[in-house]
């Protein structure tokens, strides 16, 4: 079971990498969106 726990390490943290690059783009995206908004209203 140790070498289980030790091997499910890994794909975790690549999932939460991954995560965390899909919630940066996102915000990226969410500010581009909200600029270009700001842009228009003027």
């Amino acid at each position: 079971m140790t070498t289980v726990n030790v091997a499910d390490r890994k794909p975790v943290s690549e999932m939460s990498d991954e995560l965390c690059g899909v919630y940066t783009e996102i915000k990226v995206i969410y500010l581009i969106y909200c600029s270009g908004n700001l842009q228009i209203r003027e």
